[in-house]
């Protein structure tokens, strides 16, 4: 994969002026996280204007690259499972926020579409207790939106909610077995476009910039 990675570069590189990669490319995110992500998509798409992308509506990543419904998939998880290509992009660490100066100890939760999907521990954090009142979501983006809003507490990525002024961080702490990495994840058996090799290639540096515009 590194090598045809490397010679879709070459092929861009030595390519006559005028010819760009293109084609589409399909991207999925667990839980949202390429809808999240996808402001900090537009360099790259300036820099490869003959590349569509569509973002794949999936709960789970991994999956969605397994059944073949995208081409690409940003997978929270802690390890890369063993019959996908992919590298770790960045690390997933969870805090629990809630609306600066709210009173509310009601937990906004993963719903049960979402849990099925992604039972691993880093989103057991947000599963629903038992007998309690909820407010339940299935994105990133409407997780973070409905604690912003003060509808209740949550487990957010933590470099999102701590650059969010709306939000303080609480005490608790997350066990250890909950901290996860995002992962750039694609098909092992099937040969890589020129147009996904370039995503895959940008995939740290869309992550890093979507933090730093936080």
């Amino acid at each position: 994969a590194a090598m045809e990675r490397a010679m879709a570069r070459l092929d861009h590189d030595l390519a006559p002026e005028g010819e760009r990669i293109g084609g589409p490319v399909r991207v999925a995110g667990t839980a949202g996280l390429a809808s999240l992500l996808l402001p900090a998509f537009a360099p790259f798409l300036d820099r490869h204007p003959a590349i569509s992308l569509e973002v794949v509506g999936a709960r789970d990543a991994i999956a969605a690259i397994q059944q073949r419904q995208a081409d690409i998939g940003f997978a929270i998880a802690r390890t890369k499972p063993r019959d996908l290509s992919g590298e770790r992009v960045s690390s997933f660490v969870q805090a629990p926020f809630a609306r600066l100066g709210s009173a509310s100890v009601r937990q906004v939760v993963w719903g049960h579409s979402m849990m099925l999907a992604n039972p691993q521990p880093w989103a057991r954090l947000n599963a629903a207790p038992e007998g309690s009142h909820c407010v339940e979501i299935d994105s990133l983006a409407a997780l973070h939106d409905a604690v912003g809003a003060g509808l209740g507490r949550g487990w957010l990525w933590d470099r999102i909610g701590e650059a969010d002024a709306r939000l303080e961080r609480l005490a608790e702490t997350a066990p250890a077995a909950a901290s996860a990495d995002i992962w750039i994840v694609y098909r092992a058996d099937l040969a890589v476009e020129p147009a996904v090799a370039a995503l895959i290639d940008a995939a740290p540096e869309i992550v890093a910039r979507f933090i730093e515009e936080r």
